[in-house]
């Protein structure tokens, strides 16, 4: 890429951050409205309210959210701590954690998280769609499935949506093997694996 032209979109990506920062600061957005910003400016955006405001257990989350869509686990991890603390009956953040740890390999410590996630909210289809995906991994099938028809019946809509990113994480692995270098399939894998086990 030649020089201007990474120059000129540095430009864009910081005037795009200063606007949505101004708007942010003068409390013109709600957290709605924060959270359909991309991702550079959401971890800026809450970054600046966890700053304004750092015993808020939503903004805690969030910014961990942030940091770990940009693949910063221990961080991430940090601030949800920081979020069950203040909060300690956050289903979500439960859930989220779960789901750092489940990325690690400790299924026992995922489980226990996605658990206290159903405890607080027992309709977290989240929470029990990812416990099913740990027990899964684990190679206890039949609870995996448990979990998998619940999380059905909860919510039908997030499991097809959640199956549709499996069939679409395979295709885009079999591209990889073909081409294992290109940059565009490793963000894009990545981001299918996150969203995956996250949203």
């Amino acid at each position: 890429m030649k020089p201007l032209v990474k120059l000129y979109l540095l430009i864009v990506v910081l005037l795009g951050s200063l606007v949505s920062l101004s708007v942010n600061a003068h409390g013109g957005m709600s957290l709605e409205e924060i959270d359909l910003l991309s991702e550079e400016d959401q971890l800026v955006a809450y970054q600046m309210l966890v700053g304004k405001d750092p015993q808020n257990p939503r903004f805690q989350n969030s910014l961990g959210f942030c940091y770990y869509r940009m693949g910063d686990c221990d961080v991430a991890e940090r601030h949800y701590t920081k979020a069950l603390i203040l909060d300690p009956t956050y289903s979500t953040t439960y859930n989220n954690l779960g789901v750092i740890y489940l990325k690690r390999g400790k299924y026992d410590v995922s489980k226990h998280h996605f658990e206290k996630a159903l405890e607080y909210n027992s309709q977290n289809v989240k929470a029990m769609y990812n416990l099913g995906v740990t027990h899964f991994r684990e190679g206890s099938y039949l609870r995996a499935l448990r979990c998998y028809l619940k999380s059905k019946r909860m919510d039908a809509d997030y499991v097809k949506e959640r199956g549709d990113r499996e069939k679409m994480k395979k295709e885009v692995d079999e591209a990889l093997k073909k081409d294992p270098e290109s940059p565009i399939l490793k963000k894009v894998s990545s981001r299918i694996n996150d969203d995956a086990e996250k949203k």
